[in-house]
């Protein structure tokens, strides 16, 4: 690929051009080899500055989708910074090429708008899928249309907007049912069975989560499988079946799944709520146990806050662990690199909440201060921080400090 892209013969003839560019696509498709990504995106940035066939509207459309296809692989592998820095250069591209890269555009803004979405900036998020839905609509781009208005409702959700998320939800489900997306439907189903949860409407949530198993596993080979358990158990959980949620979250853990396949977040993740609900139990030993092996299952790629972080939320449930409880969650706060500002909130909140249970209320005070400014920043409904948020991540409802701070009684 390095020598034909560097060749006199590939900058020689357009159809060599466009042969080699496919063949570029198909690679990154497959390609799991970073090394190797990053050569080539080294060699189609100068593709944009340099390409003497720049105007021919195929080699256009085939060098800005290596430049998207990148950005999403990245984004796929949670490497947001990286994402954002090439999706700068690809929009550009796309922006000055016009016309010709208006689908390719839209991409470019749906991409930064998720990512966006997925750090907890929802003010950025919401900006850049509203004008990627604009553009979609001038280009009569229904597919796109149904695509934005699924992932602009999930930011709904969390700037509290849960009416006009539902809108665009039922909006985009016409389409996935009408036409080519039922792969899409299982996401906006868990996000509707999300909505529901945190509504309290546990019957809704089950058909909504159930419909998603199902269409996961016809239209996806199971991708979402252990994403669905996880909020099958949240929803259980919440509901108040402890023994239930756990249940759930111990089958879809007895498999182990190991680093850098696409299931992994997901069942660390499951194994965080096994923790959670074995401590909710009374068995203590045996969350910590659990919650240390998602510690550990995480080593390689960085320190595990999430789990540390339920690992403070365990040791709030065991007798005289309140200290404990603490000094946990004020070694995540100083850790935290502001990686997701939902959690960077969640994290204050929480340490707040913790503060107040030892009678430290000016402290307690101030976290809850930050975390509300860290919402207002971002855009984020400080009443609706765990629409989206699994219920091992949030205290006991009886834990009331934010919402007496919110509603100025503290």
């Amino acid at each position: 690929m390095y020598f034909d892209m560097t060749s006199q013969l590939y900058r020689s003839d357009v159809k060599i051009h466009a042969l080699v560019l496919q063949e570029a696509n198909c690679f990154l498709f497959c390609t799991q080899d970073v090394v190797q990504r990053s050569s080539l995106w080294s060699l189609l940035v100068s593709e944009t500055l340099e390409s003497s066939f720049s105007q021919v509207e195929a080699l256009v459309q085939l060098i800005s989708l290596c430049l998207i296809q990148i950005c999403g692989i990245d984004y796929q592998r949670h490497q947001y910074d990286g994402a954002l820095l090439k999706l700068d250069l690809a929009e550009q591209y796309c922006r000055d090429c016009g016309p010709v890269c208006g689908q390719r555009l839209v991409r470019c803004l749906r991409l930064r708008g998720l990512i966006s979405q997925t750090r907890g900036n929802l003010i950025a998020a919401t900006k850049a899928l509203q004008e990627a839905s604009s553009i979609a609509q001038s280009l009569d781009d229904l597919r796109y249309e149904a695509l934005l208005n699924d992932s602009l409702a999930c930011v709904f959700l969390s700037q509290g907007k849960i009416a006009d998320a539902e809108h665009l939800f039922i909006s985009a489900q016409e389409y996935y049912e009408s036409d080519d997306g039922q792969s899409h439907l299982a996401s906006l189903f868990i996000s509707r069975g999300q909505i529901a949860v945190f509504r309290n409407e546990f019957p809704n949530a089950r058909f909504f989560l159930s419909n998603a198993m199902e269409l996961d596993h016809e239209h996806n080979g199971g991708r979402l499988r252990l994403h669905i358990l996880a909020w099958k158990a949240s929803c259980e959980g919440r509901a108040g079946s402890f023994a239930a949620a756990r249940t759930i979250l111990e089958g879809a853990t007895k498999v182990i799944i190991g680093p850098g396949t696409p299931q992994f977040t997901y069942y660390v993740g499951a194994m965080r709520g096994k923790a959670y609900y074995e401590a909710r139990l009374g068995r203590f030993e045996d969350a910590r146990k659990t919650i240390l092996h998602a510690i550990k299952s995480q080593q390689e790629s960085g320190r595990d806050l999430y789990s540390l972080f339920v690992s403070a939320c365990i040791e709030l449930f065991c007798d005289g662990g309140q200290e404990t409880a603490e000094s946990i969650c004020q070694m995540v706060v100083k850790a935290d690199r502001g990686t997701s500002t939902t959690f960077a909130a969640i994290y204050r909140q929480t340490l707040g909440e913790m503060m107040l249970r030892n009678e430290k209320v000016l402290e307690a005070k101030a976290q809850f201060r930050i975390a509300k400014m860290v919402c207002d920043e971002s855009g984020i409904s400080p009443r609706h921080l765990y629409v989206k948020i699994a219920h091992w991540f949030s205290l006991p409802e009886e834990h009331d400090g934010w919402t007496r701070f919110l509603d100025g009684r503290l």
